[in-house]
């Protein structure tokens, strides 16, 4: 069995590394994902608050892509990590929470490691 880190991202962007030195962190598929995900989320955000700032409405069809890309890029990475848990019979249940793109709420998992 592969080994997994476990890490904790608690508030934007703390993750603690509780078994490997943090150069390791990124070799970690866990970890990998828990960053990748927070930075499609974040970057998502950001792009909504510039279009309402730019007076884009929620009808606006750019806003709508953004919202249904970081839907779409979140469940793709969760999944890849739920497969790649399982073959090491690790079983991860996804977790959603809501999230603002620009007026649009949406549900995304986070993927947070407790």
């Amino acid at each position: 069995m592969k080994k997994w880190l476990a890490g904790i991202v608690a508030g934007s962007a703390l993750l603690l590394s509780v078994c490997s030195p943090v150069s390791a962190i990124t070799e970690d598929p866990i970890a990998k994902a828990e960053l990748s995900l927070e930075s499609v989320i974040e970057k998502a955000i950001l792009k909504g608050e510039k279009f309402e700032e730019m007076g884009f409405t929620t009808e606006s069809p750019a806003l709508q892509n953004t919202a249904e890309n970081v839907v779409k890029k979140t469940e793709k990475i969760v999944d890849r990590l739920i497969e790649k848990a399982a073959e090491d019979g690790i079983e991860i249940v996804k977790y959603y929470e809501e999230v603002d793109i620009g007026g649009i709420t949406v549900e995304v998992d986070p993927f947070h490691v407790f």
